[in-house]
């Protein structure tokens, strides 16, 4: 029984977006013209926000693009950024382009890179560091803690000038065993979670790419969000003044927004996919409930709740998740109140200080309504407000009972005039005065429930049943 989303399995052939619920092929299409269009080489930035789906569509791509005959490479640079040097990680992913009549132009890139590597064997000479460059010395220079004459300089700018030389040399040999390797098509190299990495992980990777691997041939794809790479670029020179979107401009070439989906789908999708049908909406419950219209309702108000909250798929999917395992205390007698439920569910994970002063009972109807209303009432449309209206409604009712079973401060219960009590202020309020809302609050004093029914379950100290 899944709590999370695992990655799809593998498509079959000529059907990498099979699996996909969100119709991004359409963008895959676009951004392999362009790849296939730009053979000469440049670096392509995928821009958006963390858990918008990034990593599932450029997987997904990367498969449309094997199955048009592009050789592709696919670097995790956070599952990477463990490693000290970067160049001999990203030189290990171009192993995978070898092929037999391109062997020794590969064992020649190697030959290449060798003087850039930071630690090749233990025990590497300070001669051979040396080699390098000439950044030792000048520092030592800079400092004073050491005496450079003529003869240390002139050395260091003949071996400064080797590295410079060395990296043409790097170069060439790079473009060589592409070329060798892969069709007349460029090699796509999709680099993903560099926004995850280490900053100092991270600027190392994008200097690598332009200076060392920035060849005709090699289209880069970097996967990020570029707000939080920025981030690590202010991190990495330890300065909150870096211009971040000047500095990435030396690095991308194009940058491309995948559209944000709408959430109907997808909350569809994961409501199958994590099997809420296994303890919500079949079985025993049918007898007590309203199998179909409960689902359709949970569904709808997740869509004007999750939309209205402007929440990425990967906070959709958490959730969702954690709501299906709360769903396991409740016995399939019981009424879910799908609607309290889920937006609970939702301050829970986004908004604890509300809950938490809920169960402390210090805080009074009339704010917490108001807190409510600001958070989603003043965001919606009439109709999707009247929907979400009736969950505060519901949700203000379980807190009424709450203060009036725990004998709590009963003038929690009154608005700033103290003149009108929860009914009555929730009333004229949201202007809910409509039936289904007074049976509501006739049935539900009946049951006698508050809201700690519900916030036990969310807070999982109650049995399974």
């Amino acid at each position: 029984m899944p709590i999370k989303h695992n990655d799809f399995p593998k498509p079959p052939k000529d059907e990498p977006f099979k699996y996909c619920k969100l119709n991004r092929q359409q963008y895959a299409d676009i951004l392999t013209n362009i790849v296939q269009n730009y053979a000469e080489g440049f670096v392509l930035a995928i821009n958006n926000e963390w858990g918008t789906g990034k990593t599932t569509f450029v997987k997904m791509w990367r498969q449309q693009l094997e199955d048009q005959k592009f050789s592709t490479l696919y670097f995790n640079a956070w599952e990477n950024d463990y490693a000290d040097d970067v160049l001999v990680a990203l030189l290990s992913e171009l192993e995978e382009l070898k092929v037999k009549d391109s062997e020794s132009k590969y064992r020649t890139v190697l030959e290449k890179a060798a003087p850039f590597i930071k630690k090749i064997i233990p025990g590497v000479t300070k001669a051979a560091a040396k080699m390098v460059g000439l950044d030792e010395v000048v520092q030592a220079a800079i400092d004073g803690t050491v005496s450079v004459g003529v003869d240390e300089m002139e050395k260091a700018i003949k071996s400064y000038s080797k590295r410079k030389e060395g990296v043409k040399e790097f170069r060439e040999s790079l473009e060589k065993f592409v070329e060798s390797s892969a069709s007349k098509r460029p090699v796509v190299f999709i680099i993903d979670e560099l926004d995850r990495c280490r900053p100092n992980y991270a600027v190392s990777v994008l200097e690598q790419m332009k200076h060392l691997f920035s060849v005709p041939g090699i289209v880069f794809v970097l996967s990020i969000d570029k707000e939080e790479l920025g981030n690590a670029i202010r991190g990495a020179y330890g300065s909150e003044n870096i211009n971040a979107n000047e500095y990435l401009r030396r690095f991308i070439d194009l940058e491309y927004s995948i559209p944000k989906p709408g959430t109907k789908d997808f909350i569809k999708y994961m409501v199958d996919y994590l099997r809420f049908d296994e303890v919500l909406f079949t079985g025993e419950r049918i007898q007590y409930q309203r199998p179909q219209t409960e689902k359709d309702e949970f569904i709808e108000f997740a869509i004007i709740l999750f939309d209205t909250s402007n929440m990425t798929l990967r906070q959709i999917e958490k959730i969702l998740a954690h709501a299906k395992v709360i769903l396991h205390t409740f016995k399939y007698n019981q009424n879910l109140l799908q609607h309290s439920f889920l937006l609970l569910v939702y301050l829970y994970h986004y908004k604890y200080r509300i809950i938490q002063n809920v169960k402390d009972g210090q805080i009074g109807l009339q704010d917490f309504l108001d807190t409510i209303e600001g958070l989603f009432l003043q965001k919606t449309n009439d109709n999707n407000r009247r929907i979400i209206m009736f969950a505060v409604c519901q949700v203000l009712t379980l807190y009424f009972n709450y203060l009036i079973t725990k004998q709590r401060n009963l003038n929690l219960l009154y608005s700033e005039e103290g003149t009108e009590e929860q009914k009555a202020t929730v009333i004229s309020k949201l202007g809910n005065t409509n039936e289904d809302f007074i049976q509501f609050l006739e049935t539900h004093k009946r049951l006698n429930w508050d809201i700690m029914y519900l916030i036990d379950k969310i807070s999982l100290t109650v049995p399974f049943t």
